[in-house]
């Protein structure tokens, strides 16, 4: 294999070692506060999750998935089916989710701002299933 080759391979493995220490850390602290282990070796089953959407610039919305813990949201794709309403307080890339998971959706947003920007998505996209609104406290 060529010098090129060998040392970008290096340069990703330190990475992955790097993160994969830093998410296990953090996984072990969460095992530790509630004294069950079984609870670290189940999140290390997300790290490749996890490690993807860390390298990728853009939020939860740019990527359509719920600002939820990786766990969370493999249960709702198992639990969520097309014949279910769901209400949402707070817009983004959770409202892009459940729109192909739910039939009807009840959104409030609170912020105008970003109303208008997930509202241009939600036209743009043509996703019709979600009663948006604002509502600024």
């Amino acid at each position: 294999r060529s010098y090129l080759y060998q040392m970008i391979m290096k340069k990703i493995k330190r990475y992955l070692l790097r993160d994969f220490c830093v998410y296990s850390f953090a996984a072990m602290k969460g095992s530790i506060k509630s004294g069950d282990l079984k609870i670290f070796f189940n999140d290390l089953k997300f790290f490749p999750n996890w490690w993807h959407f860390r390298k990728l610039q853009g939020g939860t919305f740019d990527y359509k998935i719920p600002w939820l813990a990786f766990g969370a949201i493999q249960f709702l794709d198992s639990y969520l089916n097309k014949t279910m309403k769901l209400f949402e307080y707070g817009s983004g890339g959770s409202t892009i989710y459940f729109s192909e998971k739910v039939d009807t959706i009840i959104s409030v947003e609170h912020n105008e701002e970003w109303f208008h920007k997930v509202s241009a998505y939600l036209n743009k996209n043509k996703i019709n299933n979600i009663d948006y609104l604002v509502y600024q406290l």
